[in-house]
């Protein structure tokens, strides 16, 4: 008989999903820029310990072979570092992608051994701190 009419004003213009939904796509496409847009890093810090022992040049290809606590080798190719082989019994640190930019790591817990890409350039030569 009566046509029902929809009453605009007193309808939600947003829910609360909706609101959910545009925020969590504004947080991925800022991340993607930020990820994306991050320096690559140009050398290389190696900690034993808790102590930097070695900075290098990723410019530079070359192997590390660490004996300090346990037995690690780094490699250093085309801008990128990897762990190569570790004597650690989880394997984690040689499973790890190799690593570019700034502000990545390559952690190996057992053996005490952090390696960290800055931001900053050495000149390309082996520097032991010691």
């Amino acid at each position: 008989m009566y046509k029902r009419v929809k009453d605009i004003k007193n309808e939600k213009l947003f829910y609360v999903w909706d609101i959910v939904a545009v925020v969590l796509v504004l947080a991925v496409v800022i991340s993607a820029i930020v990820m994306l847009t991050r320096p690559t890093g140009k050398s290389v810090e190696i900690y034993i310990d808790g102590d930097l022992k070695y900075t290098c040049s990723l410019a530079e290809d070359r192997i590390i072979t660490l004996d300090e606590i346990g037995h690690n080798v780094i490699e250093i190719k085309d801008g990128k570092v990897k762990m190569l082989d570790a004597d650690c019994p989880n394997d984690t640190c040689t499973e790890t992608a190799a690593i570019s930019t700034t502000g990545e790591q390559i952690v190996c817990l057992p053996n005490k051994v952090i390696v960290i890409i800055t931001g900053g350039d050495d000149g390309g030569e082996l520097d032991a701190k010691t």
